[in-house]
This record gives structure tokens, sequence and C-alpha cells, in this order.
């Protein structure tokens, strides 16, 4: 590990199937000893060269739990990718390290070292010891949540996610977030919750910041609200976390059927679709990951359905260059061929696809049965 001249750290254990750390910070912008607890995914060591996304999460000394247990959960799934979580304990700090002035709602004291502290050195602490990608994440609750606004503000955040958990808005930062939201030159995902037993205070805060959050129009801000039924200030944590993570990371998860039917059948050209997806996943998240298979067969399915079987060729072409050890490729030209009135040349596809792995469904067994049908059928 490195030595820093702002941070020296020490680690203390390696605990379950993702690796944590607690680790000792001496700041120097605090002038004193803080405590960041960091989950590694399952797979960190086995992939060398991967980076990963960051979410850092306040109260960390609470919180660091379930938006590490909720994150690798739904990241064994493929819901959202692998991440890196960090935790910055505030036990005994909390309210210091929110410090603002009541007035104008800006940091103020203690509260703008804390600001210097997250973005200067913990950040940097990041950046410089783990394999970590530009994207990162922050979570907040009550307090803290609305401490998270001020990283919003600036014209190149230092976060692009946002997950606010019953936040305790400044009436003033309520405007200020609108206006950035609507002016914001880079992407944006931002969510919001409340419970149905919040606190009463906080929750008519904060439907009244969602009225005004839901009318920003920018293409770079993707918002989403929710409002948690039988669940009060902390019970909501427990549901809200999973919706926060699959919205903020909707670009990467497999296509489902709910974007299959709202964007993939209305789509000019599905395989651009399909290639357009990974390549933002790319831009977004700095992680070039490997095109699935039930992404592949999602495709395949848009061009049945609307007898585009043109695009048959395409999406072969794809699946060669991505998948090339299975029989998509060839089993998506045969079905090409087929279409064209071209029986021989989807005949021999159909050869060519026997032997190799099956995937999506598409069986050695089939592809021969459709070879040997169409051999029988015009007396090859």
């Amino acid at each position: 590990m490195k030595q820093h001249t702002t941070i020296v750290f020490m680690l203390c254990f390696v605990l379950g199937f993702s690796q944590k750390e607690y680790v000792q910070v001496d700041s120097k912008i605090l002038e004193e000893t803080r405590q960041i607890k960091v989950q590694l995914p399952r797979n960190y060591e086995k992939n060398k060269e991967k980076k990963y996304p960051v979410v850092v999460t306040f109260d960390g000394d609470y919180m660091f739990e379930p938006v590490a247990g909720i994150s690798d959960f739904y990241s064994y799934w493929e819901y959202i990718p692998e991440v890196i979580v960090i935790g910055i304990n505030q036990a005994g700090f909390r309210e210091e390290d929110g410090q603002k002035d009541d007035g104008a709602g800006y940091p103020e004291g203690k509260g703008v070292k804390f600001y210097d502290f997250v973005s200067l050195e913990v950040m940097k602490f990041v950046d410089e010891n783990y394999r970590a990608s530009p994207f990162a994440v922050i979570v907040g609750q009550d307090y803290m949540s609305d401490f998270a606004s001020y990283f919003v503000m600036k014209s190149n955040p230092v976060f692009r996610g946002y997950i606010n958990l019953s936040p305790d808005y400044t009436p003033n930062n309520i405007n200020r977030l609108q206006d950035a939201f609507g002016k914001s030159k880079h992407k944006i995902w931002y969510y919001l919750a409340t419970a149905e037993n919040d606190v009463d205070a906080l929750r008519t805060k904060i439907r009244g910041a969602n009225a005004k959050f839901s009318i920003v129009e920018n293409e770079n801000f993707y918002y989403y609200y929710d409002d948690i039924k039988k669940a009060d200030h902390f019970s909501m944590i427990g549901p809200a976390l999973p919706e926060a993570f699959q919205n903020i990371f909707s670009l990467y998860k497999p296509i489902s059927q709910q974007e299959y039917d709202r964007q993939v059948l209305k789509a000019d050209h599905y395989v651009e679709y399909l290639i357009q997806k990974y390549e933002t996943i790319y831009e977004l998240y700095a992680l070039d990951i490997k095109y699935r298979v039930s992404d592949f067969m999602y495709i395949q399915q848009a061009i049945e359905k609307n007898k585009k079987f043109d695009q048959y060729k395409d999406l072969a072409k794809l699946a060669q260059n991505e998948l090339p050890k299975t029989l998509l490729g060839d089993y998506f030209r045969a079905r090409y061929f087929e279409e064209e009135g071209k029986p021989k040349k989807a005949m021999r596809s159909y050869q060519d696809a026997y032997g190799l792995e099956e995937a999506g469904g598409v069986t050695n067994d089939y592809v021969l049965d459709k070879a040997e049908t169409i051999k029988e059928t015009f007396g090859y």
C-alpha cells in the first residue's frame, strides 16, 4: 500500500466473501483521526484490471452494513455492478460534521472542513489505493442527506449519484438543488425517499421538494422518488436502498421485461439499441462488461415479434464478435437466411452452429433438427 501526506491508514481485518477493511485515517484537514469502513467486491482480487464504481455512505457506524449488504446482494444477481463501498463513521462527530449557518444554509466551521475531508482526503484515498472508476455515489439520511446537497451544487461534482433517505432539507437548499439540476451539464442521478410514517416535518419538506424536482427539464437529470408504505424514518432504509441502487444503476442491469416493452420495441433498430446500451454503460460507469446472453435473446424476440428479419444479419455479427464460443452467431445467421429465402445457406449455418456452446435456450439438438428439416424439405 502507498503512504500519503494527507492520510495514514491501517488495515484491521478481512471478513466474509467480500473483503472488509477498517481504516484509521489521520486527517490533516480535520486535525483528528477518523475511521472508514471499506468493502471491496467479491471478485476484486480475481479481476486485477477491473475498476469499480464507488458508493460512499455517511453515518458509516450504522449505515455501512445495510448499504454494503444490499450492494453485494444486488451485484451478485447483476442488477447493479460490483461496487466499492466506503462508510465514514460519524459516531460522536455527526452534528459537527454537518455544521451549517442556519441563515445562509451553507456549511460553516467544522462543516466546511468535513466537506473538504470527504472530497479531498477520502476520495483521494480511494483513488490511490483501490481500482475505482470515476462514477461515485453518496448515501445520506436526514441531517447528512441535506449535507450531500452541497456536492451537487458544484460545477463538476465529485458524486454523480445521490441516495437521499428522508433528508432534513434547509429551505434554501431545495431551491438551490432545483436550480442546480436544471443547469447541470453532467449526468446526475438523484433518488429521494420519504415514508408513510416519517417525521411529519421532514415528510412535508420532502414532498414539497419532490414537487419542484419532478418538473425539472434537463436530459442530464435522472430523478426517482419513493414514498415507502408502512415504514417510518428508520425502517424505510431496508426497502428504499434496493430501489435506490436499481434506479441509479438502471442503465447497467440486463434488459428486463419492462425495458423490453417500453424501450426496445420502440427502437428503430434493435441491434443498435443493444450496442448503445453497452457503450453507455462503459461511458458512464467506466465498466467494460461482457454482453449478456439474455439481452441477445430479448433482441431476437423483438425481431421475431415485429418481423424485422433483416436485423438478424447484424445480430449474428454482434453475437459472433461478443459470444464467439456460443452457437448464437450461426443460429441468428441461419434465421436470417431462412427469412431471406436462402434455405441451403440456412442449413449450412445451422450445421455450423452444432457443437458450439449452447446459449439462450438454443440447443445443439435444436439446430441439428432445423438443419435436417431443411435438408429433407428441399432434398439437399
